[in-house]
């Protein structure tokens, strides 16, 4: 039980360091004002409004590093690194890639809040090209992901799983980079989404053949 409670500790202080990447620490914990939200041709109370939200929202992320923290110092008191997994039954592989693409999701979320904030008028396009890497993100990683645990537990081998689900990986981060980066065409947001259509098709085509091999 512990090792669990590390690990949704952990998950906890990494969603409160980037949630607290947004706008920086709370106002109140800070030692200098450092650069906040753009509130420039905003009425008083909207501007009013948005500097406590976004403080607000700072402070939740301070709440989630101290639970996080807490419950990570419970679990190691209690042994959780050298508490026995369950080796019952042997967890899917695709599950590494579900997570790794997870962190991701949170990250870009979290990417495209804070420059919403920042952005300002200067800053939209910015703030749209992050909003896109984020909405592809959403297109075709979800249905990837299912694919990929499909055809493991159709029978492919480890080996073909963790080629499909690193080079997943490795396309979204080449497309968020890319994208991210510039509006105009560019060879990582090429590659990204080349990769992905690759590998969105060697699934299909994979879990298509299993599925008929079952079949008969």
């Amino acid at each position: 039980m512990s090792i669990w409670l590390l690990l949704l500790g952990m998950a906890l202080i990494f969603t409160g360091l980037l949630v607290m990447s947004v706008n920086g620490p709370p106002r109140a914990l800070r030692r200098s004002e450092p650069e906040g939200p753009t509130t420039t041709g905003m009425a008083e109370a909207d501007a009013r409004f948005l500097l406590r939200w976004i403080d607000q929202y700072a402070w939740i992320g301070v709440a989630l590093i101290v639970i996080g923290a807490g419950m990570a110092i419970v679990a190691l008191i209690n042994g959780a690194l050298a508490e026995p997994g369950s080796t019952d039954v042997a967890p899917p592989t695709a599950l590494v890639y579900a997570g790794l693409h997870g962190l991701m999701l949170v990250f870009l979320s979290l990417w495209v809040l804070r420059y919403k904030v920042r952005s300002g008028t200067r800053g939209a396009a910015t703030a749209e090209r992050m909003s896109r890497v984020q909405g592809n993100f959403l297109e075709y990683v979800p249905m990837a992901l299912i694919l990929l645990w499909l055809v493991e537990l159709g029978g492919a081998p480890a080996a073909i799983v963790h080629a499909l689900g690193l080079t997943l990986f490795t396309a979204r981060l080449l497309h968020a980079w890319g994208l991210g980066s510039t509006a105009a065409a560019n060879y990582p947001r090429m590659i990204g989404a080349l990769l992905t259509f690759v590998v969105l098709a060697m699934l299909g085509v994979t879990a298509l053949y299993l599925g008929l091999i079952a079949a008969t």
